[in-house]
């Protein structure tokens, strides 16, 4: 849990509550969401205006959130990368 809220305050976000705004919209946030944006076309796609890793107001555009896909490649290769760090230690 402190793992998620460490990450929801990278992202400006209250782990805790939505904000009033927020259950106006009825927007929900994702649980998880890339604090970087990668540079490929299928990222820039799904994060641009309205989705661009920064509106003119420097806040997120964008909250969306990892796709299935996505959060599985994302921890195959953490794996991956933490097999190949033991390996040489």
């Amino acid at each position: 849990m402190n793992a998620l809220r460490v990450h929801w305050l990278d992202r400006a976000q209250d782990f805790a509550g939505e904000t009033e705004e927020e259950k106006q919209s009825g927007q929900l946030l994702s649980l998880l969401s890339p604090l970087v944006i990668p540079w490929t076309d299928r990222s820039r796609r799904r994060h641009r205006a309205g989705q661009s890793a920064e509106s003119e107001e420097g806040q997120p555009a964008n909250e969306a959130g990892y796709t299935a896909d996505g959060l599985n490649r994302l921890t195959s290769r953490m794996v991956t990368e933490l097999v190949e760090t033991m390996e040489r230690g």
